[in-house]
């Protein structure tokens, strides 16, 4: 059993992640959850970025950019379009996170790639429902950014230029950035105190610093003048007050994690009855199966209990991305406390073995049955859109999975669910409730020039408005 280490078991976290449960939830267009209708129509719409969303113009221009470029080339194939769409979302900052862990392993760091990978697996797990959230590509760009100024050396040209780019990147990317641009420059100015520096790059760093520094006053102005300032109060309010435990849970955990590995194993044995079989040199042969077998049994009858009382639930995603502020901080706090030359070989195992192998068999099955509930969900949805003309009213139809709605999108929703089967829009289901909603009945003429614009045609006119 020597194979299953911390590298192997976080190799496995992204190999599981990277070619089972995102390619499976991509070929259901379930990138396509709430906003994320509307910001896919939008692109087939207006042919450009979104306009209005300048705070995170630069990480949407990534994001959106194969799609565009697909789009503009002549690919009028819609289901195609929306899998390119649902491919950059998922994995750009999938490969941040890949190249990060690559760095710290590369440096022997195996304490901080295990936290980092467990750190993703958790986020996965709460958050990734509502992929289409910009906070995720932004935190790729953070912890990339701190592996590189960890593990790289700052008196090179080249690791400070790609942290110019990030950096550049990051301006414009998510708010977040607010709180991410000092701890950067905190960890530059520790890693480049007491070296000797080339002028080219101490010029660089000088660059990189007023990066650091026009990107953290960017970003507290949008938060301070937000574009949608309810939205913003409302993420630090009633969202919340709603998801409080399974924020305060993913935190305590993680928090707790990290803690775990700051003492020495001779401190631990003092205060868990499980180190009592771990030697800091070396790993009893039959334990790691024993182990093994624990981790798996239990992680899987967890899982089981937790998917039959509803958790995680999907709609939560999109109010908990708050995690991915606060769990890269503490992510942050552990490699401020990494020394060089220490063998955490052995604490980086244990922690893999015992925390992220559990959360990763929890976060795969969820993935996977969240996958099936929407793939009936939208098989249901078009199912519907073909048995009548016109507007139809949300709650004048059965969908599978009701819970899966998201309001305001549903007519973005009817539009992409015809359009990805090569059809023409039949009719459009929409909110009555909604005060707001893009091609529902009061735009009908937004409707019929997304439509167009798609080479499909709208089966119905203005006139069929039942109100």
């Amino acid at each position: 059993m020597k194979w299953i280490n911390a590298k192997s078991i976080t190799t496995l976290i992204f190999i599981l992640l990277g070619l089972f449960a995102f390619p499976l939830a991509i070929n259901s267009h379930q990138h396509l959850y709430a906003d994320g209708a509307f910001l896919f129509t939008q692109i087939l719409r207006t042919g450009h970025f979104l306009v209005g969303m300048q705070g995170r113009i630069f990480g949407l221009a990534i994001l959106h950019l194969p799609t565009l470029l697909a789009f503009q080339v002549g690919t009028s194939d819609i289901s195609t379009l929306s899998l390119i769409y649902g491919v950059s979302l998922y994995y750009f900052p999938f490969f941040c996170y890949v190249i990060a862990i690559i760095l710290l392993y590369r440096k022997s760091m195996h304490i901080q790639a295990t936290l980092l990978g467990l750190m993703y697996t958790i986020l996965v797990y709460f958050t990734s429902f509502f992929i289409v959230s910009e906070s995720h590509f932004a935190v790729g760009l953070f912890v990339l950014s701190i592996a590189i100024i960890s593990t790289c050396k700052m008196e090179k040209v080249a690791p400070l230029f790609a942290l110019a780019c990030i950096g550049l990147i990051a301006i414009s990317s998510y708010e977040f950035w607010a709180i991410f641009f000092p701890l950067c420059i905190i960890f530059l100015l520790i890693k480049i105190k007491g070296l000797k520096i080339p002028i080219l790059s101490a010029l660089f760093q000088v660059i990189l610093v007023i990066i650091y520094i026009v990107g953290f006053i960017i970003n507290v102005k949008n938060i301070v003048f937000p574009r949608d300032a309810v939205a913003q109060a409302a993420m630090f309010s009633t969202q919340l007050r709603n998801t409080w435990p399974f924020l305060l849970v993913a935190c305590l955990f993680f928090g707790g994690v990290v803690l775990y590995s700051f003492f020495s194993s001779r401190t631990i044995k003092n205060f868990s009855r499980s180190q009592r079989f771990i030697s800091r040199h070396e790993f009893n042969a039959n334990i790691p199966k024993i182990a093994f077998l624990l981790v798996m049994i239990g992680s899987f009858f967890a899982s089981f209990i937790l998917l039959s009382k509803g958790i995680p639930v999907p709609f939560y995603a999109y109010h908990l991305r708050t995690l991915n502020l606060f769990l890269p901080l503490i992510f942050a706090f552990s490699l401020m406390t990494y020394r060089k030359g220490k063998d955490y070989s052995t604490q980086a195992r244990t922690i893999a073995l015992f925390c992220v192998l559990p959360v990763l068999i929890l976060t795969m099955h969820t993935r996977l049955y969240q996958t099936s509930n929407w793939d009936e969900f939208q098989k249901s949805f078009f199912y519907a859109t073909q048995q009548r003309s016109g507007f139809i009213p949300i709650n004048e139809v059965s969908i599978t999975n009701p819970s899966l709605l998201w309001g305001w999108t549903s007519p973005s929703f009817s539009i992409l669910m015809q359009t990805i089967k090569g059809k023409d829009v039949q009719s459009i289901i929409y909110n009555p409730d909604a005060p707001w909603q893009p091609y529902g009945p009061q735009d009908f003429d937004g409707a019929e020039n997304l439509v167009n614009k798609m080479h499909k045609n709208l089966l119905f006119s203005e006139i069929e408005d039942p109100n």
